[in-house]
């Protein structure tokens, strides 16, 4: 399909921003979730799954194409950002991936869950907060 739009002047524009408009809806559903408000890890998983769909759907049926992933890169930005609590609940989870989830995994699984992680971390703007919260849970680590 990416390559039978693409023959048509404009239409991939259009497809962009009915792709950066679900994704902003389906984020938004995750940061507006009441349940996920109570559970940051329950929180982090979601935006870890949706980012992981989305990116893998871009890779299948856009190529790649480095509009549709700066779109995907753009719409991820914006909804992480809409909660002012996503810096602090990325902390949580990362703290308790390093307390007891990453126990007993193989270092190439570990790789990829940190790297997830800081996948995330990229799209925040409170990467201070995030730094403040990181900083407190290490010290009650090394404790």
């Amino acid at each position: 399909m990416f390559v039978l739009f693409s023959r048509v002047p404009g239409t991939l524009t259009h497809i962009r921003s009915c792709m950066s408009s679900l994704v902003k809806k389906t984020g938004t559903n995750i940061v507006k979730d009441p349940e996920n408000l109570k559970h940051p890890k329950f929180f982090v998983q979601k935006v870890l799954n949706c980012r992981k769909k989305f990116h893998i759907f871009v890779k299948r049926s856009f190529m790649e194409d480095r509009s549709f992933t700066r779109d995907l890169k753009d719409s991820l930005e914006y909804f992480i950002n809409l909660d002012s609590r996503a810096a602090r609940y990325l902390s949580l989870y990362l703290d308790d991936m390093m307390r007891k989830g990453l126990k007993g995994k193989s270092p190439d699984e570990r790789e990829k869950i940190l790297n997830d992680v800081i996948s995330i971390f990229r799209y925040l703007s409170d990467k201070d907060v995030f730094e403040d919260f990181y900083k407190k849970h290490l010290a009650s680590r090394l404790l």
